[in-house]
């Protein structure tokens, strides 16, 4: 019995972002249906509880840590030596690795696994072997992961395209800039008559509104704003395909196999999709994929996502989501 061999008990240490939680899904799956009492840390608070609560599943508890060192230090007394196992994934942080130690756990799961696809979804899903749970979940899709059935959308409008052009602010490194978002969206609406939906959080109203405000003259072209992650998957399962950064947004699109053009940049080797019904574009100029938020290339700027053009975009997207 795997509880007996392994653990009974696992904390996960992971982001609190939507890529990071939808990747790490059929391990939350696994877990959840072998009965193994399952605890996600994190200092990550940007989604809604409703959300985080549909991805990772109703009986693994979410800890929010609080970084201020009282709420810290009385959280580590309490959980210290409570976890069998803690789960950091193969590409831990060096402060993640380092945080660990202090809740004092039997076991510490970090492995690389050299014979699949660096990509951290087929990394975990070679941790879930490992830990002899993988008859306890079933790969029909690329995350099998679908917090909801997966029944065709009634959504009644033409097929759109899905623009997300937004991503956290401090990734200078993995966002396009709006000029060029701009550029990409008259190309798309010259060139075709498919609906154009842009869509983002409330948060990210001004700059979107201020995106959808240079097209006023253009019905096709339409903001969708703080719809909740349900009803962007079925808008993303209506679509005609989706281009966007390397964000939640495409790891979404990437469950539903959708075709998707995601404007890569710096973006860690094992944050790229490698499935056919995606292509990851960079400029080619920097090929470092530092994952880092800012330029770590003195002066550089960020080439690897600055310099991408719209054409290169258009070209691309028009071949793969059969823009014609």
């Amino acid at each position: 019995m795997i509880k007996s061999m392994y653990f009974d008990k696992i904390a996960i240490l992971w982001g609190g972002g939507l890529g990071d939680l939808l990747v790490l899904r059929p391990l939350l799956l696994a877990l959840e249906r072998a009965n193994i009492k399952t605890t996600v840390i994190t200092t990550a608070k940007h989604l809604s509880y409703n959300t985080t609560k549909a991805i990772l599943g109703e009986t693994t508890e979410i800890v929010h840590l609080e970084k201020k060192l009282p709420s810290l230090m009385s959280f580590i007394q309490k959980r210290r030596g409570f976890y069998d196992c803690i789960y950091l994934g193969p590409y831990p942080r060096t402060t993640t690795r380092m945080f660990s130690f202090v809740f004092k756990a039997k076991k510490r799961w970090t492995i690389k696994h050299p014979a699949v696809s660096p990509f951290i979804f087929e990394q975990i899903m070679q941790d879930v072997k490992m830990m002899g749970l993988q008859n306890f979940i079933d790969k029909k899709y690329p995350y099998e992961a679908i917090p909801w059935p997966n029944y065709q959308t009634e959504i009644n409008i033409p097929s759109p395209i899905i623009i997300h052009l937004t991503s956290k602010q401090q990734w200078k490194t993995t966002v396009w800039p709006i000029t060029k978002w701009l550029k990409l969206i008259d190309i798309i609406s010259n060139n075709t008559k498919f609906p154009i939906y842009i869509i983002g959080t409330k948060s990210e109203s001004n700059i979107i509104n201020g995106v959808i405000a240079n097209f006023n003259h253009k019905t096709q072209i339409k903001a969708m704003l703080s719809s909740s992650l349900e009803q962007t998957f079925r808008l993303l399962q209506k679509s005609k395909g989706v281009i966007c950064h390397n964000s939640g947004i495409l790891h979404l699109a990437t469950m539903l196999k959708k075709p998707t053009v995601s404007i890569t940049g710096a973006s860690a080797y094992f944050w790229r999709p490698p499935y056919p019904w995606v292509k990851n574009i960079s400029s080619g100029m920097c090929n470092l994929a530092c994952n880092q938020y800012n330029c770590p290339i003195p002066f550089w700027n960020a080439k690897c996502i600055q310099e991408i053009s719209a054409e290169k975009v258009w070209d691309v997207a028009k071949e793969h989501l059969g823009l014609y």
